[in-house]
């Protein structure tokens, strides 16, 4: 089986014990979830949680796993806010933000 990253504009093979190994294309969102959330209050205040909100972002969490946060440690936070998150009471979404997300 062949495994390929896209890594510096172009699809590289790559070994299988390599998957784990992060590229700057798989980093960016990584780091844009954590700004957001975790290092920029105003964001955070701004982004009004509620049920369906707080149910997308939690899906993130199950993907944060040891070998990620070893490469990008400033995720460890952003792991526990999710963590924190997911026992946070928040508001119900209202009819409009789910028949949209869905």
């Amino acid at each position: 089986m062949v495994w390929e990253k896209y890594v510096d504009g172009d699809w590289a093979e790559i070994e299988p014990y390599e998957l784990l190994r992060l590229t700057k294309c798989e980093a960016q969102p990584w780091l844009v979830l954590y700004h957001l959330l975790c290092n920029a209050p105003s964001c955070r205040e701004a982004y009004g949680l509620n049920t369906y909100r707080k149910a997308r972002l939690s899906r993130a969490r199950k993907y944060l796993v040891g070998a990620l946060t070893d490469q990008l440690p400033i995720l460890a936070d952003l792991a526990r806010y999710l963590d924190e998150l997911s026992i946070m009471g928040v508001p119900e979404a209202t009819e409009s933000i789910r028949g949209r997300g869905g």
